[in-house]
């Protein structure tokens, strides 16, 4: 999978967005849901059976772009379809996901959300590893310097 460079703004333009072409009708997708804001559709690289995109209308490269609001009703729909592919799958829960930045895993310069149906046995390893801080001033470095942007935001 090649990866974006999310600070290239040519990447973050919906004329060249792979979502915003699905959602435009120009690249079809086998479609499990849509509304006037949301669009979901089976992963075409799928990790489990009934793993599904659910994605904003509107073009956001991340989540802290979209309004809460849109931010709410776009989780809460992940999670319904999720329950959904769950049961049509006869799994026994789900994830949700979104990468946020190619470090992440992002593809697509486009905020989406992953719904994943789970099995015990399904071979997906969430989360990958464990990491510790190499000690406890680290630990409250980080933590005060998240405290701090959060202020700022407030």
């Amino acid at each position: 999978m090649k990866k974006v460079d999310m600070s290239d703004s040519t990447n973050m333009m919906p004329d060249r967005c792979a979502f915003c072409k699905i959602i435009a009708g120009q690249t079809a997708v086998d479609k499990v849901y849509e509304d006037a804001d949301v669009l979901a559709f089976l992963h075409l690289s799928a990790v489990n059976k009934g793993h599904i995109l659910v994605v904003p209308k509107i073009h956001y490269n991340g989540p802290t772009q979209m309004p809460p609001g849109e931010w709410g009703k776009l989780m809460t729909t992940a999670a319904e379809l999720a329950a959904g592919a769950m049961r049509a799958t006869k799994s026994e829960a789900y994830n949700l996901l979104v990468a946020n930045g190619a470090s992440a895993g992002q593809i697509v310069p486009h905020l989406c959300v992953h719904a994943i149906p789970r099995l015990a046995d399904d071979g997906v390893a969430l989360p990958a590893r464990s990491v510790e801080f190499d000690n406890e001033a680290e630990k409250r470095k980080v933590i005060g310097k998240i405290r701090r942007r959060m202020e700022k935001k407030a």
